[in-house]
């Protein structure tokens, strides 16, 4: 596997580290510089809330429960050795004078952008949501670096590519400017890519697009099947979660295609890829496994971890309701069932498996990311907060 250069002395901004991918992002490059002994600092931008002040929400993820155990031999102060916290978030209307204050222009920056929403509604509230956090915010970001010189790593999702067929390649360039998406997250997603890279290319910026698929909890780092959030496919299996004890003889019908597969990933996995490629010269990279899982399988079993046994796939929409379907089809599958049915790609990862050893490659063991889920009742709140 890459390392960062031995003697990485640059910045390195973070964005979205409260989040689960932008803090396992965190979690690896502190591990890196303190074991490289690298002199660079890592710049944080962290808003506090109503619970904490920004460092006490770095303390928390740092002194997190669920830290992989590979940064348990290094003390708090080890871990903010090389870190800086800039107290604001993207939406500030002061953003420009706290990064320029706050961060050294006689050193190359790394951005690193996880920072955003993921809402899979269709609706315009959803669409509002990620117009804020997800488009407008990007924008600011790059807008207000331009007195840097920088290389700019934007986390996208690999299914920016809207809705199509066959293998997917890293190279999205065919795909911008399309229409057929399957909600505004993937579509603004899509429009962001665009705009990062024509803004960087104007300006002969370094970029990087990287898209992880679904992503799921730790599977290489122990301690294992870590989520920080129920969401996808945990919010999918949360819906039958809450209704197991009461399906009585109801055989739940549930939609899902026999042939439809999805890309899942553990958030380790990303990590570890987004740590080894951000200072290199990939400008596209798809962070997915090597093979996508069939929806049947991967759903049942986390169905099978819940207990529930009442249930049956078919292919089409089913009619005459029960009323646990009727709860089903008018809540959740509106949102997922684009990600049930007529989805089936696979992903060229042949240059990632020169970034990535298959020793990193680990069976998703659905059973046991449900059981965690299980553990804490599907319910956020009973994770520690950040």
């Amino acid at each position: 596997m890459l390392k960062l250069n031995r003697g990485f002395n640059d910045n390195i901004l973070i964005t979205g580290v409260t989040g689960f991918i932008g803090r396992h992002v965190l979690y690896e490059l502190i591990n890196d510089f303190l074991q490289f002994n690298y002199s660079g600092e890592i710049i944080l931008l962290i808003r506090g809330n109503s619970r904490a002040d920004s460092f006490k929400r770095l303390k928390a993820i740092l002194e997190h429960e669920y830290i992989p155990d590979y940064l348990r031999k290094f003390t708090l102060d080890d871990m903010l050795r090389n870190i800086k916290i800039i107290d604001g978030a993207l939406g500030d209307d002061d953003l420009y004078d706290k990064i320029n204050n706050s961060i050294t222009n006689e050193k190359k920056l790394y951005v690193i952008h996880c920072a955003g929403s993921v809402n899979l509604f269709n609706n315009e509230n959803a669409k509002s949501e990620i117009i804020n956090n997800n488009f407008n915010g990007t924008q600011k970001l790059l807008d207000v670096l331009n007195n840097y010189t920088f290389k700019f790593t934007f986390i996208s999702t690999a299914f920016s590519c809207g809705i199509v067929d066959g293998e997917i390649e890293n190279d999205y360039s065919s795909y911008y400017g399309k229409s057929d998406f399957r909600n505004h997250y993937e579509q603004y997603k899509n429009t962001i890519e665009k705009i990062v890279i024509d803004y960087c290319s104007s300006r002969l910026i370094e970029y990087q697009i990287l898209r992880p698929s679904v992503v799921v909890g730790r599977l290489i780092d122990t301690p294992l099947y870590y989520t920080s959030k129920f969401d996808v496919i945990y919010g999918w299996t949360k819906f039958f979660w809450h209704i197991r004890n009461n399906v009585g003889e109801d055989t739940i019908r549930i939609q899902m295609e026999n042939t439809s597969k999805i890309n899942v990933v553990p958030v380790d996995y990303v990590a570890k890829v987004i740590k080894n490629v951000f200072d290199s010269d990939i400008q596209f990279l798809n962070i997915v496994y090597p093979r996508s899982t069939v929806n049947r399988y991967m759903y049942g079993q986390m169905l099978k971890a819940i207990d529930l046994d009442k249930f049956v796939f078919v292919d089409d929409l089913p009619i005459n309701l029960n009323k646990h379907e009727k709860f089903y089809y008018r809540l959740t599958h509106k949102v997922y069932s684009p990600y049930l049915n007529n989805i089936k790609n696979e992903y060229d990862t042949s240059y990632l498996k020169e970034i990535m050893d298959d020793d990193y490659i680990k069976e998703i063991d659905f059973i046991n990311l449900a059981k965690f889920a299980i553990e804490h009742d599907f319910d956020d709140s009973k994770l520690s907060r950040v």
